[in-house]
C-alpha cells in the first residue's frame, strides 16, 4: 500500500466528515431561518442567513482540501495491489469526487437562497416564498447525496481493508 494513499485516505476522510457536518450545521439553521419567516421577524432571520453563508464558506474550503487528498489518491492508486484493491479505491475516489460536485451545487443554491432572502425579508416580496421553498428542496436534496456519498466513501474503504488484509 502506498504511504501517500494511506495518508491522504485519512486527511480526506476527515475532511468529507466535516463537509457532511457543515451542511446538516448549514440545514439546521434553515430550519431556524424558516420559524423567523414564519413569525415575520426578518432581521434575525436575515442574520441568520448570513451566518449560514460565513459557515459554508469553511464548507468551501474544505472541498478545496478535499479535492487535494483525491488527487493525491488518485495519483497513487495505479500502484496498489492486488487489482481488486486497486478497483476499490478507484471506484471509492471517484464517489468523493461527486461528493465535492454536490457540495458546489449546495454551495451555488446557498449562496441564491441568500439572495432570495435578503429580497424578501428588504422589500417583503412574499411571491418569492415558492421559489425559496423550491431552493431549500434542492439543498436538501444535496445535502441528503453528500451524506450519502461520504456513506459510501466510507462503505467502499471499509471494502478495500478487508480486500487488502487477505
Amino acid at each position: 500500500m502506498p504511504p501517500e494513499f494511506s495518508e491522504a485516505r485519512l486527511h480526506g476522510t476527515d475532511i468529507a466528515a466535516q463537509i457532511a457536518d457543515g451542511t446538516g450545521h448549514t440545514l439546521a439553521l434553515l430550519t431556524n431561518i424558516a420559524a423567523l419567516d414564519q413569525q415575520k421577524n426578518y432581521t434575525d432571520a436575515l442574520i441568520q442567513v448570513s451566518k449560514a453563508v460565513v459557515d459554508n464558506k469553511e464548507n468551501e474550503q474544505n472541498a478545496v482540501r478535499l479535492s487535494s487528498q483525491l488527487e493525491i489518491m488518485a495519483t497513487v492508486a495505479p500502484n496498489i495491489v492486488p487489482e481488486k484493491s486497486r478497483q476499490i479505491a478507484l471506484e471509492a475516489i471517484s464517489n468523493e469526487i461527486g461528493l465535492v460536485s454536490h457540495l458546489l451545487k449546495y454551495n451555488g443554491y446557498l449562496a441564491e437562497l441568500f439572495e432570495i432572502l435578503k429580497l424578501k425579508f428588504s422589500k417583503g416580496e412574499v411571491q418569492l416564498n415558492g421559489h425559496i421553498q423550491d431552493t431549500i428542496s434542492k439543498m436538501n436534496e444535496e445535502a441528503r447525496t453528500i451524506n450519502e456519498s461520504n456513506e459510501k466513501f466510507n462503505s467502499l474503504m471499509a471494502e478495500f481493508d478487508s480486500v487488502a488484509r487477505h
